[in-house]
C-alpha cells in the first residue's frame, strides 16, 4: 500500500475503478435481478473506520462504497442495500508481512459474517 504522499494515480484509479466501482456497479446493475424485499450485500472493510498510516486508497474507497450503500438505501425503496465491515484477516496480514495479532482467522470471520 502506498502513503498518501507516494500514492500514484495509477493505483488510486485501481482502486476506484476495481473496489469501489465494481461494488457499486453490482448495486446499479444487480438491483434489477434482486426480488421485491430482496438485498444486495456488499462488503467493505474496517479501513473505512480506522485507517492507517498507507492506508489512504483502501481507507477512502471502503468509505465511498459505505456512502454509496447509504444513499441506495434512501433512493431505492423495493430492495435492502447493506454493507459489512469485516475487520483484518490475519492469514492476509501475515501475507502482507503485517503483525497479524490484531487480526481475525479467516474462518472465525467467515463465522462472524455470516449473514
Amino acid at each position: 500500500m502506498s502513503d498518501w504522499a507516494t500514492a500514484e494515480d495509477s493505483e488510486w484509479e485501481f482502486g476506484i475503478q476495481n473496489k469501489m466501482m465494481g461494488q457499486i456497479n453490482t448495486m446499479r446493475f444487480g438491483e434489477k435481478y434482486v426480488n421485491d424485499g430482496g438485498a444486495i450485500v456488499l462488503s467493505t472493510g474496517i479501513l473505512a473506520q480506522y485507517p492507517f498510516k498507507g492506508s489512504s486508497i483502501v481507507t477512502t474507497v471502503n468509505a465511498a462504497v459505505e456512502a454509496a450503500v447509504k444513499s441506495a438505501a434512501v433512493e431505492v425503496e423495493r430492495i435492502r442495500f447493506n454493507a459489512v465491515s469485516p475487520g483484518w484477516v490475519a492469514e492476509t496480514m501475515v501475507a502482507m508481512g503485517m503483525d497479524p495479532e490484531p487480526g481475525m482467522p479467516a474462518a472465525d470471520v467467515h463465522n462472524t459474517t455470516l449473514i
